[in-house]
C-alpha cells in the first residue's frame, strides 16, 4: 500500500494513498452533518481521522479559549462527537461502512497543557462515553469500534508500525530560521 502526504492547517500526515478528505469529499454536506477530516481503509479497519491543533502558529490569538474547550467538555460535545456520528452516517449512508471503524483525534498540543498522560486518557474516556450515549440513553448499535486521542508529539510513536508519519510544518520554518541566524 503507497503513502501519500497530505496538509491541514500546520500539520502534515503520510497517510496510506487511499485517504481521503472527508470534510471536503461530499461537495454537498447535507445541512448540519459535520465530516472528519480524514477517512481510508488499511488494516481490515476503516480509520477516522479528526485534527485540531490549537498549536497552530496562527491560532494563538485563541489559544486559550482552545485550552478550555480541551480541558473541558465542549470540544467533545459539539464537535467530536458529532463528527464521528456524521462520519459514520456518512460511510453508511453510502454503503461503505462494511469494517470496524477506528476513530482517531489528533491534538496538536505543544503549546497546551494536555500532555499530562493521564489527562490525555480522561480526554479519550470521555469521547468515548459521549460517542456511545449522546442522548437520554446510550445508543443501542456501536458504530465506534475503538477511540484514539493521540498528540503531535506522539503521533510517529503510535503509528510507526503502520508508516504514518507526521510533521509540523513550522517548526521546519523555525529550523530554517535557526540555521540562517547561525551563520
Amino acid at each position: 500500500m503507497g503513502l501519500k502526504t497530505f496538509t491541514e492547517g500546520d500539520i502534515e500526515l503520510t497517510l496510506p494513498e487511499s485517504t481521503i478528505k472527508l470534510d471536503e469529499t461530499p461537495k454537498c454536506t447535507p445541512e448540519g452533518m459535520k465530516l472528519v477530516d480524514f477517512c481510508f481503509c488499511a488494516d481490515g479497519k476503516i480509520y477516522l481521522i479528526e485534527l485540531k491543533d490549537p498549536s497552530h502558529p496562527k491560532a494563538a490569538r485563541n489559544r486559550d479559549d482552545e485550552i478550555k474547550r480541551l480541558i473541558g467538555n465542549d470540544l467533545i460535545n459539539s464537535e467530536l462527537a458529532p463528527k464521528a456520528r456524521g462520519s459514520y452516517t456518512w460511510l453508511h449512508l453510502m454503503k461503505k461502512d462494511n469494517a470496524p471503524i477506528v476513530y482517531i483525534v489528533l491534538l496538536g498540543t505543544s503549546v497546551l497543557p494536555i500532555e499530562d498522560k493521564a489527562l490525555l486518557t480522561g480526554f479519550m474516556d470521555k469521547l468515548r462515553t459521549q460517542i456511545i450515549h449522546e442522548s437520554g440513553e446510550p445508543w443501542l448499535r456501536d458504530y465506534i469500534d475503538n477511540v484514539i486521542v493521540v498528540t503531535d508529539s506522539d503521533w510517529d510513536k503510535v503509528f510507526d508500525d503502520f508508516g504514518w508519519r507526521l510533521r509540523r510544518l513550522s517548526a521546519d520554518v523555525a529550523d530554517e530560521s535557526s540555521g540562517h541566524a547561525e551563520v
